[in-house]
């Protein structure tokens, strides 16, 4: 008798610990349900409402030249300031919106409430003239792309590439690099490279000025680099390079044409009076 007492005390609290649980549980589901409930709310009230609603863009560009004005960018990104909330705003909307701008690279945007949305733009930096038909201008980036039109009122020391196929990438991004290469070198504290071309005989060839008799004058010459440039070799090259056009400039000579496709040498051709 006193075993079946004792199991029915046992029965009797654990139907009031699963009870307690079970209440525990819902009240538990309860408020978490009431959170959701309360955070959607806050959200439509905040996207309907003028608390959160955008009253300026912030237009940065750090460490570069502004290629577009901060009215230019805001108007490319056709955002209606004073009349949308910032959760509303489409990232992706904007993006593509700004992006149609050749002179845009890349964008970062980042909401700072309560009113403010802040545009980060990286611009493409020219790195060379490309000369097209018709005597037209474009500019070539790094990576070898042809875009924007050239504004002759804009003043950039750029040097200028002629015979490139405009949609040959490739080349021209190897153009870039070889003149990116040449003002690492020590021949850019004497000599300008001031333009690049494209020959189907001769490859690249760039457009020399060194100066002689104590830099009262200035020589032109060609310099042949070959068909297909060899990066890893080219260092030394350009070395070389180097020694011969500082000592061409020390003694006076004038030259036509330099080549420095064949391997280790560099081959001068040197005008001679008749």
């Amino acid at each position: 008798m006193k075993l079946k007492q004792g199991l029915l005390q046992v029965t009797a609290r654990i139907k009031e610990f699963v009870s307690a649980r079970t209440v525990g549980r819902v009240s538990a589901l309860g408020i978490s349900l009431a959170a959701v409930l309360g955070l959607i709310w806050i959200g439509k009230t905040a996207a309907s409402s003028h608390l959160f609603e955008l009253q300026s863009i912030d237009v940065s560009h750090p460490g570069q030249r502004a290629e577009l004005q901060d009215d230019e960018v805001i108007s490319l990104s056709q955002i209606p300031v004073g009349r949308i909330g910032l959760v509303k705003l489409d990232f992706p909307v904007i993006e593509k919106n700004l992006m149609r701008s050749e002179w845009i690279e890349d964008i970062d945007l980042k909401k700072m409430f309560p009113h403010t949305l802040k545009i980060k733009v990286t611009f493409r930096e020219p790195k060379a003239y490309l000369q097209l038909k018709k005597g037209k201008l474009a500019y070539v980036d790094r990576s070898g792309l042809v875009f924007g039109s050239v504004n002759l009122l804009t003043q950039r020391n750029l040097p200028f590439f002629s015979g490139f196929d405009p949609k040959d990438r490739d080349r021209l991004r190897e153009g870039v690099r070889l003149i990116e290469e040449w003002e690492r070198s020590e021949l850019s504290r004497f000599t300008l490279l001031s333009s690049l071309q494209w020959d189907s005989e001769h490859g690249f060839q760039g457009l020399v000025v060194y100066p002689v008799k104590n830099e009262i004058k200035h020589v032109r010459a060609m310099v042949n680099f070959g068909h297909s440039i060899e990066f890893v070799q080219l260092k030394s090259q350009l070395d070389n390079l180097n020694r011969v056009i500082s000592y061409l400039s020390r003694n006076y000579i004038a030259t036509r044409r330099i080549s420095i496709d064949q391997g280790k040498k560099v081959v001068v051709k040197i005008p001679y009076a008749s």
